[in-house]
């Protein structure tokens, strides 16, 4: 996630996606709430793993791991790691929310959601990386 190998993935594929939605402005009606609720799929529970679900396991998991390693840090990392999940879970709705409305006013406000995503987890990685070394 911290070193991928494309510009496509990882963090910088969610540094990406933040600055892809802002153009999404320039989409029509259909075009716009196709991207909403594709995105949507990808991302929510109800079709994929790509943010919450995963985010909200792997937290469960370091935390558990935790105890294990008797590691404060690890359970914080952990805790993290669920909040992100949270805020996977929220821009998938609003995903939603811009299929069901085509609101180009909302695509700020999801690539803002997006980019804190991805700030919050590329910490909370480097947090994890130092801790286990």
């Amino acid at each position: 996630m911290l070193n991928a190998p494309a510009q496509l993935l990882g963090i910088n594929g969610i540094y990406k996606f933040s600055r892809e939605v802002k153009k999404w402005k320039n989409y029509n009606g259909n075009k716009l709430k196709l991207a909403g609720i594709t995105n949507y799929f990808m991302i929510s529970a109800d079709g994929g793993t790509g943010g919450g679900a995963f985010r909200n396991m792997y937290g469960k998991f370091l935390i558990e791991s935790s105890t294990f390693l008797n590691s404060k840090e690890i359970a914080l990392i952990g805790d993290k790691f669920i909040h992100i999940a949270k805020d996977w879970d929220k821009t998938a709705n609003d995903l939603k929310v811009l299929y069901e409305t085509g609101n180009v006013n909302i695509l700020d406000n999801i690539s803002r959601g997006i980019q804190k995503i991805a700030d919050d987890e590329k910490e909370s990685l480097a947090m994890l990386l130092k801790a286990i070394k």
